[in-house]
Formats: structure tokens, C-alpha cells, sequence
């Protein structure tokens, strides 16, 4: 493969994801990750291709393959570029700060598999909040970067799909969850990854601090969310006690 277009060093260190592919789907797996890092402009797989000067080496088709037949465990992924993140940005001690929420990725097809109108809360103010798109529901690590910003970044590394029954086109191997079902989902495969020492601080919006969330969490997760506006403390808040019992 050409690295005539990659800043040197640049790459991706595949030893951490060598039991998620083969070894061709890892090639090609490494050469979109880092294409879609460097592409400027609009991220087509094309463009990402050109980018990394992969048609240099091997077919536009395979990559296109890749993505259309290639098998593998998007959680085995996930758990590795957790480990990448945590090791990166020294993230260590008792406590992993993670945020929880879902995003609209604005896509035009009628075959793209979940698409369909829906609720974008980004929107700008004025804007019409129903955007047509793909939805996903996202697990991140927050990091801060004190040499480059005072501000806290989120960097996803693990996701599910949602989508609306408007959808076109639906996926067939998956069932469908509220998206509160899924971000559970997302937070107790977390904390799974964790030592028992360990404690996973969640924090979500109100859309996700449900009971659902709120009280089903496993063992060593804190949920930090917002209650509802009517909601009020009733009695005195004792530090022993679990859950403040609140009416409402």
C-alpha cells in the first residue's frame, strides 16, 4: 500500500486488533480507519480509498467487499479501541468516566439499512427537528486534553443501531430496542471490561436517566443524570441511604 499521503508516523497498531479479522480483512480494515481519518472534505469510501492510495495496490472492489460481506464482532472492536483510548490518554485508578447518549448521522438513500425521519436533538434553533438519518446509540470515554483545551472530550468506541418504524430499509439479524434498552446494554458490556475495583461512572441527559437505567444498572456503575423537572426531595438526604427518595 502507497504512504505517499501518510504523515509519518501514522497508523493504526494492529496488534490490538488481530484476533478481530483476518489478515486480508485487516489490511483493508486499517486502510479505511486511517483513509477517513485524512480525507478533507466529504468522507466517501472513495475518497478515503484515494486518500491512503490503496487503488494503488489492490482493487477499489475489495475494499467495497469489505464493508458489503465481511464478517465480524463489532464488540470485539469495540473493547479494542477501548483499550487503545484508556491506554493512550493514562486513564487509570478507581473510577472510568463514560457519557451515554445517541446521535443522528445524516444519510440520503433509501437502501441504507436503519435510515429513516426522525428526531435530531443538534439541530439549530428554528430548524426543523426532524432530520432524515441513521441513529446510533453510543458509549464514550471523556478525556481531557490540558495541553490543547480546558474543555472535556467524549471519543465513542462502542455503539448500537436504532431505528424508526418509518424505516425503509430495517435490519433482519437484529431485534428492535428502546434506545434506553440499548444504552444499558452499552453500560453493563462496559463495566464487564472493568476490574472489580473499578468503578464506571455513567453520565447521561434525561432521555437516558430512566428507571430503566437508573435502577437495572449492574454492580459498580454510578449513573450521574438529571431528574425531572417536578421532581423534589422530600426528606432529609443521608449519606448512607442508597436512593433519595424523592415524589413527583
Amino acid at each position: 500500500m502507497s504512504k505517499r499521503n501518510l504523515p509519518q508516523p501514522f497508523g493504526i497498531d494492529k496488534s490490538y486488533f488481530s484476533g478481530c479479522f483476518t489478515r486480508p480483512s485487516l489490511r483493508h480494515f486499517a486502510a479505511i480507519i486511517v483513509g477517513w481519518a485524512l480525507t478533507v472534505g466529504c468522507h466517501t469510501i472513495g475518497r478515503v480509498i484515494l486518500t491512503v492510495g490503496a487503488h494503488q495496490s489492490e482493487h477499489f472492489g475489495s475494499l467495497y467487499r469489505f464493508l458489503s460481506r465481511a464478517v465480524w464482532d463489532w464488540d470485539s472492536v469495540s473493547w479494542a479501541v477501548f483499550r487503545i483510548i484508556l491506554k493512550t490518554f493514562g486513564i487509570q485508578g478507581d473510577e472510568v468516566v463514560c457519557v451515554v447518549d445517541d446521535t443522528l448521522n445524516r444519510h440520503m438513500g433509501k437502501r441504507i439499512c436503519g435510515a429513516g425521519f426522525q428526531h435530531d436533538g443538534s439541530v439549530p434553533k428554528g430548524d426543523p427537528p426532524i432530520r432524515f438519518g441513521v441513529c446510533l446509540v453510543i458509549i464514550g470515554v471523556t478525556v481531557h486534553l490540558p495541553q490543547i483545551s480546558e474543555r472535556v472530550f467524549c471519543l465513542p468506541f462502542a455503539a448500537r443501531l436504532w431505528w424508526p418504524d418509518n424505516a425503509p430499509v430495517k435490519p433482519k439479524s437484529l431485534v428492535l430496542k428502546k434506545k434506553t434498552e440499548l444504552g444499558l446494554e452499552l453500560i453493563k458490556m462496559t463495566r464487564e471490561w472493568l476490574d472489580e475495583e473499578v468503578t464506571l461512572r455513567v453520565i447521561t441527559d434525561i432521555g437516558y436517566s430512566t428507571k430503566a437505567i437508573v435502577k437495572d444498572h449492574p454492580p459498580g456503575v454510578q449513573i450521574t443524570g438529571k431528574i425531572r423537572t417536578h421532581s423534589a426531595l422530600h426528606e432529609v438526604w443521608e449519606e448512607d441511604e442508597e436512593v433519595p427518595r424523592r415524589k413527583g
